[in-house]
């Protein structure tokens, strides 16, 4: 579990040769700093820590991955006044850079082939996957998979892959270990 680190204000400054100039302080404007990033082609997104102003790798340079397995951050909409409720899943993100993915529920993991994965039409959110292949059942206390969602995937290679969910739960029923099939096409 996460600790609540409080709150920092920024403010971005500009953008100048290639580089970000951002103001980062406490609410009450002590402890401010100024930070200049360097845009980096070679990664999808260059990240600050507003603890220390350092510039932190979390990422892989956008040529050398294809999917994250990873807890994020997804906001949902309260249906009543349509307030933003941001809330923490578990899910799979894709490098949006190079990686392509179908979402299917019309073929089926079986029947997928190379055939009809190159007829197929492929998006590049990086929320494609997501988290929404497990639903959680409230009255039961437990995620169930969505076995009728399977993901084509095509990478930077033109590779293709077929992807489906197994499970959520390790054999000792913890939550958060996704089991999932995988094959190339």
């Amino acid at each position: 579990k996460a600790n609540h680190l409080g709150f920092k204000k920024l403010q971005i400054l500009g953008f100048e040769n290639n580089e970000y100039h951002i103001k980062v302080s406490d609410l009450s404007g002590e402890n401010e700093f100024l930070s200049y990033i360097r845009k980096d082609d070679d990664y999808n997104f260059v990240f600050l820590s507003i603890i220390n102003s350092k510039i932190v790798t979390i990422e892989p340079p956008k040529d050398e991955w294809d999917l994250a397995f990873t807890k994020y951050t997804h906001t949902f909409y309260n249906n009543d006044n349509n307030s933003a409720i941001p809330y923490g899943v578990t899910g799979v993100l894709i490098n949006s850079y190079s990686t392509f993915v179908h979402q299917d529920s019309v073929y089926g993991f079986e029947v997928t082939d190379l055939e009809i994965a190159k007829e197929l039409n492929y998006v590049t959110d990086q929320n494609t996957i997501g988290y929404d292949w497990k639903n959680y059942n409230h009255d039961a206390g437990v995620y169930t998979i969505n076995y009728e969602e399977n993901y084509i995937i095509k990478n930077r290679k033109d590779t293709y892959y077929k992807m489906r969910f197994i499970d959520f739960f390790n054999d000792s029923g913890e939550k958060g270990n996704i089991k999932f099939e995988f094959q190339r096409l």
